[in-house]
């Protein structure tokens, strides 16, 4: 059984010693799954924290760890740090982030879930009737979400990255329609990976990951730095969370 100490950790998860299973097992990343079903991430110590998450002092996690292993967790002495978003909207308008966004869209090549809204029909379709719902949120958003939900491969599909970047928005923004969004979305969460599940549990929590918490944080003269570095969120997850903000600052604004 593999035993490491956390230097940083989210300060949603218990202090003390724990042992759970090795999930899934990448770079500078291991899902850890509780005896309950609930998902943790170690992270590298190059990694800004995640919900859920617990930097610790490695540089490269695949030699250490395997999925279905057992590890040992010590978080007694870690430093805990909230995942919590303050809204920060007043920093900047809608106006100015959708701008910010759309330069840096402009420069980068479509794929992801931009990909895919120009290539299918149903998925952009599914778009304009949640921009619509979100001007007007008079009914219930779960078959909107449906949409997305699950929506791409990978441990965090497509669709999934695009709603927790809409649920950011809201939350920065303290739209009203973000409960509405936040109680329906539980119920679509089987439809999607464990992994997702947890990202977009935390999102209805209001918790998300330190880039996420930097962009509320930016003002206007830092908003491009905030926005590159939310795209360096894995493969395509990060530029998926810009395509869910540009969309909902679009509708509200």
């Amino acid at each position: 059984m593999e035993s490491i100490k956390g230097l940083q950790v989210c300060d949603t998860l218990p202090r003390g010693v724990h042992v759970l299973r090795a999930h899934s097992v990448f770079r500078h990343a291991c899902n850890l799954q509780t005896p309950e079903g609930a998902l943790w991430v170690l992270q590298t110590r190059d990694v800004p924290l995640s919900p859920g998450g617990i930097i610790i002092d490695h540089q490269d996690l695949r030699p250490f760890f395997r999925p279905g292993e057992s590890v040992r967790v010590d978080l007694r002495h870690a430093f805990a740090q909230s995942a919590r978003l303050v809204p920060g909207g007043a920093r900047v308008t809608l106006g100015q982030l959708t701008g910010v966004i759309d330069n840096f869209f402009a420069l980068h090549a479509a794929k992801g879930v931009r990909q895919a809204l120009a290539a299918d029909a149903r998925l952009a379709d599914a778009q304009q009737r949640l921009i619509r719902w979100l001007r007007t949120p008079a009914s219930d958003p779960t078959p909107l979400a449906r949409a997305f939900v699950g929506y791409g491969e990978g441990l965090t599909p497509a669709g999934d990255d695009y709603l927790l970047g809409l649920l950011w928005t809201l939350d920065n923004w303290r739209a009203v329609q973000r409960q509405a969004l936040a109680e329906a979305l539980p119920a679509l969460l089987p439809r999607t990976t464990d992994v997702s599940r947890a990202m977009l549990s935390h999102g209805c929590e209001s918790r998300y990951g330190a880039l996420l918490l930097a962009l509320a944080a930016a003002d206007i003269t830092r908003l491009p730095q905030a926005v590159q570095g939310v795209a360096r969120y894995g493969h395509s997850s990060g530029e998926d969370m810009l395509a869910g903000i540009r969309a909902a600052a679009y509708a509200l604004a």
